[in-house]
């Protein structure tokens, strides 16, 4: 939010994009009328500035100063198929929604979304083949209690503000880890026989920071609120995701700015996968 005028073209665009009226989000219901003007407005900008910027990104954050340093967790159980000691503490409220323009509405909530901790969350499309769902939101909760409790509050807003779409959860983790150890997953709120962590695998964690440079983990700077450019480039990744696996939702293909960045090939790979496994 730079306090002096500047005019190169990308921070001109973003500024335009930040006094788009419907990117601040209000208590009342989003409609999809709103998302569909939304879209039309960046859509607008991108193209009065001649923007030939894209990314390869697919998921908006909302951070607060914790770093959870998921990278470091997810390298270590990729490699050694163990899951972190850390992530045994980590649940999630997962909103799941059908549609890419329920997913632009999850977005504007999670923006403007007052959580006592502000909880890092963001919004995603799905694309690893093997896991259920197309479009999310997760807020990352360091307790059970604190993730039942949000998504009690979330729940509430979301039935408010889009309707009894999204389907509204707590699980525990990454989904990767339960797909190589079921007994990680979280059936219900009350399940008392959830795996714990093996002590056998503190030597291995201890010995992949060492061979891995072990740093001190970094303070994030919290996300300032309302959208911006990168988020625009975002969603037109979704909407791009969205026509390629069929969400009737989503705008026409010459609507979207098109730049192929390989986000609606890994889509297409997804649906096929998922229609072979099937099978």
């Amino acid at each position: 939010t730079p306090q002096k005028t500047s005019t190169p073209p990308l921070l001109l665009a973003n500024s335009a994009v930040r006094k788009l009226p419907n990117s601040k989000s209000h208590n009342g219901v989003i409609t999809d009328s709103c998302i569909q003007n939304l879209i039309s407005g960046f859509s607008e900008i991108i193209r009065s500035f001649s923007l030939k910027a894209g990314t390869r990104n697919c998921q908006i954050y909302r951070r607060n100063h914790i770093n959870l340093n998921c990278e470091r967790h997810k390298s270590l159980f990729d490699r050694h198929k163990i899951i972190p000691q850390f992530c045994f503490g980590c649940f999630k409220v997962q909103v799941q929604t059908e549609t890419v323009i329920d997913l632009i509405k999850l977005f504007l909530i999670f923006d403007n979304l007052l959580l006592k901790q502000n909880n890092t969350r963001k919004c995603i499309i799905e694309l690893r083949p093997q896991i259920t769902g197309f479009y999310k939101g997760l807020i990352y909760c360091s307790s059970s209690e604190q993730a039942n409790k949000i998504k009690t509050n979330v729940e509430r807003v979301v039935r408010r503000r889009i309707g009894n779409g999204p389907v509204v959860k707590v699980k525990r983790g990454c989904s990767e880890y339960s797909l190589e150890f079921p007994e990680y997953e979280i059936k219900n709120a009350h399940d008392q026989n959830i795996m714990s962590y093996q002590k056998s695998w503190r030597e291995v964690e201890e010995t992949f920071d060492i061979n891995n440079g072990l740093k001190a983990i970094k303070t994030n700077y919290p996300t300032i609120s309302g959208l911006n450019l990168n988020d625009v480039l975002i969603i037109q990744n979704w909407l791009m995701y969205a026509v390629a696996i069929g969400d009737k939702s989503a705008p026409p293909m010459h609507e979207i700015n098109w730049r192929r960045n390989g986000v609606y090939e890994q889509a297409e790979r997804r649906i096929k996968f998922q229609t072979t496994s099937q099978k």
